[in-house]
């Protein structure tokens, strides 16, 4: 028997006689962060963040009973940035009043005082191994396709699945998965009582659920972009919606102070000179590039690329590891980019962020001259994710020089 299939043992159990409420409830589902907790990247409109999920959800809630799941994972790395992320995720769960949100073998990589954190902060809605809950008509719980994993990580026994749900007495059961959708189907044929399986997958939200008997399967997309809106009444679904999370919808005031607290925390604990940084080529900066090459900088002074920093400066990201990488010239190295006070002339989408380190060539233009742009230049920023529109044919004609 392959090791994750174990958490599919039958534990016997039976089902107490549960009476359903002709009263209709709404499920939203969001999620899925992957790290982006907030809107991200270079196409419009940008989508997602942990503020207009709370922004949903208090729509919603205007609207009648709502009960709120976020499925993990939370964070896509290692190191006391995500730990920050996964506790102001936590917090948010309390603050927007989900009924619960699941461990994965990912965020279960931070370590068990970051775990004991989460629970705490959320007030006990983070759901994994044996944990499970009721949460209005629903038993819900937490699983993963690598459950051993994570009770490694935290130095525990692997939970069991049918351990959590023979709590359910009887309840219609929602299970939010670490697993694909494969696995959440053979949950949703083993376990009669399961209604819902929150899957991850990469990509968007389905535009339907897919049906497994009476359960639905169901995953809200990647990197926190959109929420899921789902109906239930009496005994079964009834409505499925797939919410894009864009600019109309609002942010959520609450849960904007849990997430200024994170960057004000991000700051304060400085991570961004925390950054490893490697030694290479001098820097000239903008200003000297530009004193050579005056048809250029016109070009590039009415550019997007010349006011990069300041977008992140509005939105209090320019402090931000995640961010500022793509917003200056080369924060990874020893010579790049530091503070806009330090470094005014490596600061926003320069000379060098494309054509590469430029002082050699500023002392001798003949004998160091410097490469053309090419498609590499830019996709090292405007990555998939981040620029799921970028053409690099059609973005040079907008800023060829």
């Amino acid at each position: 028997m392959k090791p994750w299939l174990i958490a599919l043992a039958v534990t016997p159990w039976v089902a107490t006689a549960f009476t359903p409420s002709s009263t209709p409830t709404t499920i939203v589902i969001g999620g899925e962060f992957n790290g982006y907790l907030s809107p991200c990247g270079c196409s419009e409109p940008m989508l997602g963040g942990l503020e207009r999920l709370g922004g949903l959800v208090a729509s919603t809630r205007q609207a009648g009973k709502t009960l709120v799941f976020l499925s993990g994972p939370i964070t896509s790395s290692l190191g006391r940035q995500s730990e920050l992320k996964a506790e102001t995720v936590a917090e948010a769960v309390r603050v927007v009043g989900a009924s619960g949100f699941n461990l994965t073998s990912q965020d279960s990589r931070l370590g068990a005082g970051t775990v004991s954190s989460m629970q705490s902060l959320s007030r006990d809605k983070l759901l994994w191994g044996k944990k499970g809950r009721v949460a209005g008509a629903f038993w819900v719980a937490g699983a993963s396709q690598r459950q051993a994993e994570i009770a490694a990580n935290l130095d525990e026994e692997p939970g069991n699945l049918g351990d959590s749900l023979a709590q359910s007495d009887g309840r219609p059961i929602i299970v939010l998965l670490e697993g694909d959708l494969a696995y959440a189907r053979q949950i949703a044929t083993h376990y009669k009582q399961v209604r819902l399986v929150v899957y991850t997958a990469p990509g968007k939200a389905a535009a339907t659920p897919v049906k497994a008997g009476a359960a639905w399967l169901v995953h809200p997309g990647e990197r926190g972009t959109a929420a899921l809106r789902l109906i239930w009444q009496g005994d079964r679904w009834i409505s499925y919606q797939v919410v894009p999370l864009g600019p109309e919808t609002t942010n959520d005031r609450n849960v904007r102070k849990v997430f200024h607290e994170y960057l004000n925390r991000v700051d304060e604990e400085d991570l961004l000179e925390q950054m490893p940084r490697s030694s290479g080529p001098e820097y000239a900066g903008s200003r000297i590039c530009m004193s050579c090459h005056a048809k250029a900088a016109e070009k590039w002074q009415a550019s997007k690329h010349a006011v990069a920093l300041a977008t992140l400066e509005r939105e209090h990201h320019d402090r931000d590891p995640d961010c500022i990488s793509c917003h200056v010239v080369d924060i990874q190295k020893q010579n790049g980019f530091r503070t806009r006070t330090e470094t005014p002339d490596l600061a926003d989408v320069g000379c060098e962020s494309c054509h590469g380190p430029g002082l050699a060539h500023a002392d001798l233009p003949k004998a160091h001259e410097m490469p053309n742009v090419v498609k590499d230049s830019c996709t090292k920023c405007h990555t998939v994710n981040n620029s799921p529109r970028f053409n690099f044919e059609s973005y040079w004609k907008q800023i060829a020089h």
